[in-house]
C-alpha cells in the first residue's frame, strides 16, 4: 500500500514579517500569506486529496482552505483540526521580539534551541506531540485502506512542528531523505514551502518504509516576495533556534 503525505507550512503573517514570536498565538495570514497559499494551491491543483489535517491555529487552517479551494479535483470531506499540529508554545515570549529571546538565552548561558521560556513547551514536549500526530495518522490511514482508499493526504502546520516531525521520522523511524537536492531536514521551511513523503505499508498495514522525496520546495513562490521566500522568519522559538544553530555550525 502506497500513501503520499504533502506537508505545507502556513503562509506569512504580520508577525512573521516583524520577527515576532507567535507560538500558540492565533495570528491570521496577511495578504502576502494568502497569495503564497494560493500559489501552493496552484502547484497542487492536479493532486486528488483524500484527507486533510491542519493545526487548529487559523494561519495553518486558512492555508489549508486556500490550497484546497484551488485544487481542481477537490476534497470529499472537511479539514481535521489537530492540536497536535500546533507550533511550539513559547509562554511569556509569545508576542515578543525574537531578539529578546536570543538575549535571554544568552544571559542564561543556554543555547537558544534548548531554552524554554516561562510557561513554554520543551523540545521534548513538542517532539511528543509530533510523534502522537503521526501515530494517530497511521491509524487513520489503515482505516482508509480498509475502506478501499490508497490516500493522498494534505497536512498544514508550522515551521517548528514540521521540522520536529521530520527529525522524528528520519532519526527515530528510519525515514530516508531525497536522493537529490536539499537534505537539510533540520532547517525551517519557507512559508508555504511543500514537503512530500511517500509511505509504504505491508500487507498487515504496518509501516514498511518511508521516504522524503521533496523537501521544503518553494519553487512555486519564486517572484512573489523576496523577503518571504528567501528568509526563514524568526516567528517561533524553533525558527530562532534553527537560525542560531546554523550560525554556530558555520563558525
Amino acid at each position: 500500500m502506497d500513501v503520499k503525505l504533502i506537508i505545507v507550512r502556513h503562509g506569512e503573517t504580520a508577525y512573521n514579517r516583524q520577527h515576532i514570536i507567535q507560538g500558540h498565538l492565533d495570528v491570521p495570514l496577511n495578504e502576502n500569506g494568502r497569495i503564497q497559499a494560493f500559489s501552493a494551491g496552484q502547484a497542487l491543483k492536479e493532486v486528488k486529496f483524500d484527507a486533510a489535517y491542519s493545526s487548529d491555529l487559523s494561519r495553518a487552517y486558512e492555508t489549508a482552505e486556500i490550497v484546497l479551494n484551488h485544487n481542481k479535483p477537490g476534497l470529499n470531506g472537511g479539514i481535521w483540526k489537530c492540536y497536535t499540529l500546533r507550533e511550539r508554545g513559547t509562554g511569556v515570549m509569545q508576542g515578543q521580539s525574537s531578539n529578546l529571546l536570543l538575549e535571554e538565552a544568552k544571559e542564561r548561558g543556554i543555547p537558544a534551541y534548548k531554552y524554554t521560556p516561562q510557561g513554554g513547551e520543551t523540545l521534548e514536549m513538542m517532539t511528543y506531540r509530533a510523534a502522537l500526530f503521526f501515530e494517530d495518522l497511521c491509524e487513520d490511514i489503515k482505516l482508509r485502506w480498509k475502506l478501499g482508499q490508497s490516500p493522498t493526504i494534505l497536512i498544514a502546520s508550522h515551521g517548528g512542528l514540521i521540522k520536529d516531525l521530520l527529525v522524528y521520522l528520519v532519526e527515530r523511524k528510519g525515514c530516508t531523505l531525497p536522493k537529490v537536492g536539499n537534505t537539510e531536514y533540520r532547517a525551517i521551511s519557507p512559508n508555504c514551502g511543500l514537503t512530500t513523503l511517500n509511505l509504504k505499508l505491508d500487507t498487515e498495514l504496518d509501516l514498511k518504509s518511508m521516504q522524503i522525496v521533496d523537501l521544503y520546495n518553494g519553487k512555486h513562490l519564486r517572484g512573489l516576495d523576496l523577503m518571504t521566500t528567501k528568509n526563514h522568519h524568526l516567528s517561533s522559538l524553533s525558527a530562532v533556534s534553527n537560525v542560531l544553530r546554523i550560525r554556530n555550525d558555520s563558525l
